[in-house]
């Protein structure tokens, strides 16, 4: 839906070639500033790593064999004080049965992680799309573009493929471009700001 199916939207048409010209130069003179690339490769690793503490399951599988594991060393303490029982001992096959179920959840878990990337992996996906034709380097950097009446939201997709929470990211990039804005009879420029996430 939008502006041709009347359902309020009162945003002001913009050429299409206008907005592609300004998302792929922007695209291209950010992303080859040292300075920007490394915000971004800095933020990348950051987020990374706060998605691999922020495994909840994760953590709670491993916080409760910690558990199952200390019962096993108190149970294995009270035996070597000459403490034995059959319910000590069916209590000790208990533990030990649910420590390797669950260390196989904790593999299954684990799996579900991102390998995580390292600096290098992170600057060669930025790379790889710069030496890309234009129309490719837009579909395999840009997530989404976002229109709005006083700004231009790009979104970059990230080469960290395992984001559990698809709004996580940083801004890396907040300036004003010149958009050229045709009306009936006049071509302007108009100054609007462009940030960029990823």
């Amino acid at each position: 839906m939008g502006r041709k199916h009347n359902n309020g939207c009162n945003k002001q048409a913009i050429r299409k070639d206008v907005l592609e010209n300004i998302v792929l130069d922007n695209v291209i003179s950010e992303l080859n500033k040292p300075q920007v690339m490394n915000t971004i490769v800095k933020g990348l690793m950051q987020e990374q790593q706060r998605q691999m503490q922020c495994n909840t399951a994760l953590n709670l599988l491993l916080k409760e064999k910690r558990s199952a594991e200390n019962s096993i060393d108190n149970i294995m303490s009270a035996i070597e004080n000459g403490g034995t029982s059959n319910t000590a001992m069916k209590r000790l096959r208990e533990l030990e049965n649910r420590i390797e179920t669950l260390d196989k959840q904790i593999v299954i878990e684990r799996s579900k992680v991102a390998v995580m990337l390292t600096e290098a992996d992170i600057r060669e996906f930025y790379a790889k799309a710069l030496r890309l034709e234009p129309k490719m380097l837009v579909n395999y950097l840009v997530k989404d573009i976002v229109l709005f009446d006083d700004k231009i939201e790009i979104h970059y997709n990230s080469p960290i493929t395992n984001c559990p929470d698809d709004k996580s990211g940083f801004s890396f990039c907040d300036k004003f471009v010149d958009m050229l804005v045709y009306s009936e009879y006049t071509v302007n420029y108009k100054p609007i700001r462009l940030i960029m996430y990823v």
